[in-house]
């Protein structure tokens, strides 16, 4: 299902009318198509495109170029225009654009720009994950975690001992995993019972037998098939 969504979505957003999305975002794509939505450019480069009828992904290597719709482009221009003649509020705006459209990448970068010029900017350090200490000082996440005397694991931060025994039972999840994937087939275990079966049995007991068959004519009876007088019969 999630396949033929993936086919069949790129041409429903082509047939998709102006007043059928949020904004007329155009994403040029190097297979040709150019699709219609509004195009989220994730951190990785790669770009979610949003339309009435649903979203895709496009991978960054096939893509050629995003062109922001008339509106969005002029506004984006004149806050980048306003923030770079040092206006703070314009490019306190311009983060918060980037980051309603989820453009993670664009936000973070004009974020870091407001610290640059204003270090104490409340918004701009929560929204870059910083932590004020009790001594009012803004930390990342790490530097706070570190003077807390706790160690990244995952996405979150623990004490030094959770996270031994958090490895210990991931560890112990993959040793049981591996396990099972040892585990023998039914062939095997079939063969296994005939071997069990067989050594249980112990050695065979059978002897060759030497057996001598007399020759034509000899015997107890003739070549016609009469029976030999037998010694002592009359």
């Amino acid at each position: 299902m999630r396949r033929l969504l993936t086919i069949v979505l790129p041409a429903v957003l082509l047939l998709a009318t102006p007043s059928a999305v949020d904004a007329a975002d155009r994403v040029h794509c190097k297979d040709g198509r150019i699709l219609e939505g509004t195009a989220l450019i994730a951190a990785d480069g790669s770009v979610e495109l949003q339309a009435a009828y649903g979203s895709i992904r496009i991978a960054k290597d096939e893509v050629i170029r995003v062109e922001r719709d008339e509106a969005t482009a002029k506004r984006i221009a004149a806050l980048t225009a306003r923030a770079d003649a040092g206006e703070l509020e314009a490019l306190v705006e311009l983060a918060r654009l980037h980051a309603e459209a989820g453009r993670a990448a664009d936000a973070g970068a004009t974020w870091t720009r407001v610290i640059a010029a204003e270090p104490d900017h409340p918004e701009a350090r929560e929204a870059l994950g910083h932590v004020r200490g009790d001594d009012g000082t803004w930390r990342t996440a790490e530097e706070d975690a570190a003077r807390r005397g706790l160690v990244r694991h995952g996405s979150r931060f623990v004490t030094p001992e959770e996270k031994a025994t958090l490895l210990a039972a991931a560890a112990e999840r993959t040793r049981a995993r591996t396990e099972r994937k040892r585990r023998p087939t039914w062939r095997e275990r079939r063969e296994e019972r005939r071997r069990e079966k067989a050594e249980s049995r112990g050695p065979s007991e059978w002897r060759p037998v030497t057996c001598t068959v007399p020759r034509a004519g000899e015997g107890p009876y003739r070549r016609d098939g009469t029976v030999r007088s037998s010694p002592g019969i009359g």
